[in-house]
């Protein structure tokens, strides 16, 4: 039960604002780049776009790292669901 519960919140927040960021996120970074290389200099775009794939690696390593701890925490949260359900039906109806 636990589980779903924040399987649903999950799907939730990434259809509805994940959505949103992707789109603005896209949309700034392009109209960024083009502004920077069209205006100010292509080859000052190019060396400051330079570390960004360093830095998505970064975010993956990071990304899986975070996903493990998170797996545990979501284990810990269904544990205590468990144990707060079983103790709750145990309980007798005066």
């Amino acid at each position: 039960m636990a589980h779903a519960t924040n399987d649903i919140n999950a799907i939730r927040m990434a259809m509805g604002p994940g959505v949103l960021m992707l789109t603005d996120s896209l949309f700034l970074t392009t109209i960024t780049v083009y502004t920077m290389a069209a205006k100010i200099d292509w080859k000052l775009t190019l060396l400051a776009l330079l570390p960004l794939p360093f830095l998505a690696g970064l975010a993956s390593v990071f990304g899986r790292h975070i996903h493990v701890r998170f797996r545990a925490v979501q284990q810990a949260f269904s544990t205590l669901t468990d144990r707060v359900q079983e103790t709750l039906s145990g309980i007798r109806v005066v």
